[in-house]
């Protein structure tokens, strides 16, 4: 489980600091990370932590099953399905993955066009006063 703390690059706004998120965290037994969508800090480091929890998680319940199943036959089913939660896990990580990609790439066209307003306002203040 992960407790995740949004928007670290705006610190000087925020309403629950860091080591409030990390006592919380050990408190319900989670991993604590923070993150920026908009600066993409943190978000390929988080999930490449969620795909490890969840594959450890998987191996030690796969372990736990095949340790009390002795046929062959059984085991390579049960790895076959492991494979395949495996495979589903990292094409939702890759679709997680694209649509962060395209909020940052949104994120970025408006900041173009808020730098351009910007100037078109400056040009346009210049010109009024003179």
């Amino acid at each position: 489980m992960f407790l995740v703390g949004n928007k670290n690059d705006m610190c000087a706004q925020e309403e629950v600091n860091e080591d409030e998120g990390i006592n919380l965290a050990e408190e319900i037994g989670a991993n604590f990370q923070t993150v920026s969508a908009k600066e993409s800090t943190g978000i390929q480091e988080l999930f490449s932590k969620i795909a490890k929890q969840f594959i450890n998680l998987k191996l030690t319940e796969e372990n736990e099953e095949n340790s009390f199943n002795n046929n062959q036959n059984d085991d390579n089913i049960e790895e076959n399905k492991e494979i395949n939660y495996l495979k589903n896990i990292n094409n939702k990580l890759e679709e997680e993955n694209k649509h962060l990609k395209d909020e940052i790439n949104i994120l970025n066209n408006k900041n173009s066009e808020f730098q351009n307003e910007i100037i078109n306002l400056k040009k346009n203040n210049s010109d009024f006063i003179k």
